[in-house]
């Protein structure tokens, strides 16, 4: 069972059998939210520990069953492979295309907090072998905008439902990234980097 660190790690995510891949963007000014995309209904923390745990099971796993979700001082079912403090993701959408998995699905949800502002989450899922979504302008510039100008916190899982998670939290606007997450020999890996880089340049 594995708590989450901020320490970094430069690991790697094997992309051999994974379903799909998850890039979630957590922030809190919902101008980022793009027009027109849909929300989802969020569920309660409890029900998604134990939609993870029941996963951990099917998978053989059940050591890693324990109740938990991928934030602080909680228990994930999955594997912590990665963790950049200053990481870009721009090169990610590029490199999974190119390794079968499409962006297939977008959506929001709306973290509601006690005594506190309201955090948001854009979900972009990865579908191996899955039909490409029709991406509205809308979302492919908040996605070039969150992707791009900014360095994010970066926690990447292996989780044993099939999915890797790859959380992108704590927005540094006008900061340079020290490393980015890209897609090599069918693995998502770490590349070191003094500046943002562009998708066209995510074979370089």
């Amino acid at each position: 069972m594995n708590n989450q660190s901020n320490e970094p790690v430069l690991g790697s995510a094997i992309l051999t059998g994974a379903n799909a891949v998850l890039v979630k963007f957590t922030f809190s000014k919902p101008e980022n939210i793009p027009v027109g995309l849909k929300k989802k209904w969020r569920a309660s923390d409890y029900r998604v520990d134990v939609a993870h745990a029941e996963a951990a099971e099917d998978a053989g796993q059940s050591e890693l069953s324990a109740i938990g979700r991928v934030r602080n001082n909680r228990i994930d079912t999955g594997e912590q492979v990665i963790v950049l403090p200053s990481a870009q993701i721009a090169l990610l959408r590029a490199g999974l295309r190119l390794q079968g998995f499409p962006l297939t699905d977008a959506f929001w949800q709306e973290r509601k907090r006690t005594g506190k502002k309201s955090q948001y989450i854009l979900t972009c899922a990865f579908g191996h072998g899955g039909k490409a979504m029709a991406a509205s302008e809308e979302l492919t510039a908040a996605l070039q905008s969150l992707s791009n100008d900014a360095s994010w916190t970066a926690y990447v899982w292996q989780n044993p439902d099939k999915t890797i998670t790859v959380n992108c939290n704590s927005r540094q606007l006008a900061v340079a990234p020290k490393h980015a997450l890209v897609v090599r020999k069918g693995t998502i890996a770490v590349r070191e980097v003094a500046t943002n880089l562009t998708e066209g340049q995510e074979a370089e």
